[in-house]
């Protein structure tokens, strides 16, 4: 399974595909934070600061990039009609399907590390990481967030696989991340619940919306303070139901690939 791996981390990089979804990314991230700086100096953003701008940017980005590449590193083969190439060079199904899972989540999973994190160690450097949040509370707000998107990896996997078509993934995958947040927000401004662990987008929002603040007086004048103390029910929801549903997705995409006629 390794020479699979090495294979398609090899064609991932010299894919024009995989170029253009990055620069999408790439022109939307900056784009959004273009408009944050539009109204405050680079040298005021501190990294706390840019911790809790960041959540508003990396929910989008994020979900787009993840459904993204997600279809294109799990389904591309499936539209060029080469995915029996490997099986007829000797490898399993199994081998075939699970290289495949383990590129997608680590190519997911360094993108959204950098998106997470980059900023608020760059103004961090630049600024220092200032009052306005606690660090180790914001770092577990990212790094918790890191499992609701992985648990995204796995609904696009076996969305690929059942539908074998990276283009129609992309746009159902997307869209249906973001209109389950819609549907979420619509329902929290109805009614007294709030969706949590609900859907991917939804644990992804709650986690890095950073609503709870107030104003606080540090060195001689008014700040405002993000809290960022997290409850123990999101917590281990998010743990509990990223495993549970991602590992279910994976199984049953599993299952499905291995009797699926991959022609």
């Amino acid at each position: 399974m390794w020479n699979l791996i090495k294979a398609q981390n090899y064609q991932i990089k010299r894919d024009n595909g995989i170029i253009y979804i990055y620069l999408i990314g790439a022109l939307y991230f900056v784009a959004i934070w273009s408009e944050f700086l539009t109204g405050n100096k680079i040298g005021e953003i501190t990294g706390s600061t840019a911790g809790v701008l960041n959540g508003k940017v990396c929910f989008i980005v994020c979900g787009l990039l993840v459904a993204l590449l997600t279809a294109r590193i799990m389904g591309w083969d499936y539209n060029d009609k080469t995915l029996n190439y490997e099986l007829l060079a000797g490898h399993s199904r199994a081998k075939v399907f699970w290289s495949r899972v383990l590129v997608s989540m680590l190519w997911c999973l360094v993108t959204v590390l950098v998106l997470f994190f980059v900023p608020m160690t760059v103004f961090g450097i630049l600024n220092g990481w200032g009052i306005h949040a606690d660090l180790g509370g914001v770092l577990l707000h990212y790094t918790l967030a890191i499992l609701p998107l992985l648990r995204f990896v796995c609904e696009c996997v076996l969305l690929t696989v059942i539908m074998r078509n990276c283009y129609m993934v992309m746009t159902i995958g997307f869209v249906l991340y973001e209109f389950s947040w819609v549907i979420a927000e619509m329902q929290s401004l109805l009614t007294e619940v709030k969706l949590t662990t609900h859907f991917a987008s939804t644990n992804v929002t709650r986690l890095l919306e950073f609503s709870k603040q107030y104003f606080g007086y540090i060195d001689g004048e008014d700040v405002i303070v993000y809290e960022t103390a997290l409850e123990t029910s999101l917590v281990l929801g998010t743990i509990g139901v990223s495993l549970l549903v991602g590992g279910t997705c994976l199984l049953i995409a599993y299952r499905y690939f291995k009797k699926c006629d991959l022609g």
